[in-house]
């Protein structure tokens, strides 16, 4: 994959009006999103260590209630 693509899709996505947000991007994937200015782009705060966070914040941007639900026995990755 080209390192444009991604920067292409997040600025036509948000163009389109939808919220990027990414999560659990491991150590070597945000050391490239850096070099090619990728994670510049995207912002710092969009970037979340787990899929419960990023929900979390999603919710926090709509502006509504907190999601009184913890998603995190369905996101969690085990090898069982």
């Amino acid at each position: 994959m080209q390192p444009r693509f991604l920067q292409d899709l997040v600025a036509d996505l948000r163009t389109r009006g939808f919220v990027v947000l990414f999560n659990s991007v491991i150590g070597p994937v945000r050391d490239q999103m850096t070099l090619n200015g990728l994670l510049a782009r995207i912002g710092q705060e969009n970037m979340f260590m787990s899929v419960q966070n990023a929900v979390n914040a999603f919710d926090d941007l709509l502006d509504s209630a907190p999601i009184d639900h913890n998603f995190q026995h369905y996101t969690t990755q085990t090898n069982e």
